[in-house]
């Protein structure tokens, strides 16, 4: 398994006041994550909790937290995080603030990637990258606010074992991403991260279960929206023939959409029939979110029962929240554990 070269320094955590320091991290890699969201559609007050659109602040502090840097929401709060630097002295990863664009002082931010060029989301052309000399952003320049610096040999020599760019050695499901990943049955990005706080698809719970599983499944493609030359096409099938995922009475698979905690509790106990549970306990007493009418309660009961996956600290379980890719890897690999 290759082992992906960081140069993080730390999780760093950027407050808004933060004016005299800057966390040290390959500068190459957050530019080239940040390419992978080119195209991605604009939306004023996007929600942070999705990558299906953005508005400028959210896809900011996106694709730094992608390098452990917590940005504020706001672009006014972002034109204050970090050092001023001049607009001559302008580095990659660099924060560019502008002013005046639809409205009156700042109004938008983006990230310098080199070449005169910064990338941004955009309400005309949404993520899209443009030109410092471009017609209308040139005039708006306002500053800029550096966040990151160049990675000294020491610093990159202490982060050489991170097998992700984007799980550090701290990170709480480290020790789950790296187990499964050294057995190939969960794949990171070809740009070298992992992006734990993404939710999974269920293309990608297909695949991760699929090789977890070694499930075998025919070339035949039950499916209107999944092509056979879809990556995770081979995938689909196996899971949908051994019974473990199922499509949609439109018999479609679905496969770019979001998977939930009780769907994914669901696919494990099909998954797992040898798990043992206690009938004399009911979830639905220890969970303050759910009932004994939840269509998945049995296979919640029993996941939960074997500590495949665990309820939140204010005694929720969150049937309908998101599972993001952290969190699959840390219950498959609980799953693995069990005898």
């Amino acid at each position: 398994m290759k082992k992906w070269v960081l140069s993080i320094v730390g999780a760093a955590i950027l407050a808004p006041q933060l004016t005299t320091h800057a966390a040290a991290v390959d500068q190459t890699d957050i530019v080239n994550y940040s390419q992978n969201y080119i195209g991605t559609p604009y939306q004023m007050g996007a929600s942070t909790n999705t990558t299906s659109a953005f508005d400028c602040s959210s896809y900011l502090q996106h694709i730094y937290s992608s390098i452990g840097i917590d940005l504020p929401r706001t672009t006014i709060e972002q034109a204050n995080v970090g050092e001023h630097v001049s607009r001559a002295d302008l580095q990659k990863g660099d924060i560019i603030v502008f002013a005046g664009t639809y409205r009156p002082g700042i109004s938008h931010t983006g990230m310098y990637i080199g070449g005169n060029q910064f990338i941004s989301a955009k309400s005309s052309t949404g993520v899209s990258i443009a030109s410092l000399d471009n017609p209308y952003w040139g005039p708006k320049y306002h500053s800029t606010r550096r966040v990151i610096n160049e990675p000294t040999q020491k610093e990159i020599a202490i982060r050489e074992s991170y097998i992700y760019i984007d799980v550090p050695n701290d990170h709480w499901a480290q020790n789950a991403i790296e187990n499964l990943s050294n057995q190939e049955i969960i794949l990171g990005k070809t740009d070298g991260t992992f992006a734990p706080r993404d939710a999974i698809t269920r293309e990608q719970a297909a695949m991760m279960i699929d090789r977890y599983f070694d499930l075998e499944g025919s070339p035949h493609q039950p499916y209107s929206d999944v092509d056979t030359d879809r990556s995770g096409a081979s995938a689909i099938a196996a899971v949908t023939e051994s019974g473990i995922m199922q499509g949609y009475k439109d018999e479609t698979f679905r496969p770019e959409e979001d998977i939930n905690r009780e769907e994914i509790a669901a696919i494990l106990y099909r998954a797992m029939p040898e798990l043992e549970i206690d009938e004399t306990i009911d979830m639905s007493e220890s969970f303050s979110d759910l009932d004994e009418d939840q269509w998945s309660i049995d296979e919640i009961n029993t996941v939960s029962q074997n500590e495949i996956i665990l309820g939140y600290q204010n005694g929720t379980f969150g049937p309908a929240d998101d599972t993001t890719r952290a969190q699959f890897a840390t219950m498959l690999d609980r799953a693995s554990k069990i005898e």
